[in-house]
């Protein structure tokens, strides 16, 4: 886990705000046209090979690089990046688009990851309805800084708007609307988060894994390979019961 969560604090500073437009200039357009991506794909194969990714990984081939890079954004999550439905060292990485980068950052703020030692997030999530108010939330300093990079001339009530726009149909939280205290955001409870997320499973035709175990069971999936499923893992990592 030391290791994955070091690959991961990587993959945010390069893709993070403050070093992105540099290194999208210097060192990704390079790579992006050599592979001919205009959709800002970037083989991990080709990530894991730069300097600044090179010496984590020591003496590892680019496949066991690109697998441990995978396999550690598939376990921490990462409000900057999203890898696509590959497999293997074939997968790609890049940016995520600013409805994304807002939708990831708050869900992992509720996630079961940060939520249970956020105690600073649970105190705002206090009140009656056990909701943190939008205006909240867009104080701290990673959604701020969002707004201030993608939106930096909306108003705060354009703000607001946006973030209840983009999680109206969360399969993670609530939104929240009180009289009293405003908009606010509160976590799904475990049971929901978790049908939700099997849910979507059921109906992303990109799972390629699924599909296949389906194809050859005519249509059925074993629930087996649904709770081994990393986005069921994610959810339930923490309350293994919950998967029955």
């Amino acid at each position: 886990d030391r290791h994955f969560h070091e690959v991961v604090q990587r993959i945010n500073q390069f893709f993070g705000d403050r070093e992105y437009q540099a290194n999208a200039t210097t060192v990704l357009a390079p790579i992006l046209r050599s592979v001919n991506n205009s959709d800002g794909w970037v083989p991990l194969s080709r990530l894991c090979r730069l300097p600044f990714f090179r010496e984590i990984f020591y003496s590892m081939d680019d496949v066991e690089s690109s697998i441990m890079i995978a396999d550690a954004l598939g376990k921490f999550n990462s409000i900057y990046v999203e890898l696509d439905d590959a497999r293997g060292s074939a997968r790609h990485i890049r940016r995520l688009k600013p409805k994304d980068r807002i939708v990831n950052t708050i869900h992992f703020w509720f996630s079961d990851e940060n939520y249970s030692r956020d105690l600073h997030l649970q105190q705002l999530g206090e009140g009656k309805n056990n909701s943190v108010p939008i205006t909240q939330l867009l104080s701290f300093k990673s959604l701020k800084s969002c707004f201030d990079t993608e939106f930096p001339n909306s108003s705060l009530d354009g703000r607001i708007s946006m973030v209840i726009e983009h999680l109206s149909s969360s399969p993670e939280v609530d939104v929240i609307f009180d009289d009293m205290v405003g908009v606010g955001i509160r976590r799904k409870s475990l049971p929901v988060r978790v049908r939700l997320a099997v849910e979507a499973l059921l109906c992303d035709e990109r799972d390629r894994h699924l599909q296949t175990s389906a194809a050859e069971l005519d249509g059925w999936l074993q629930l087996t390979d649904i709770a081994a499923h990393p986005r069921i893992t994610r959810i339930c990592q923490r309350q293994p019961s919950a998967l029955a």
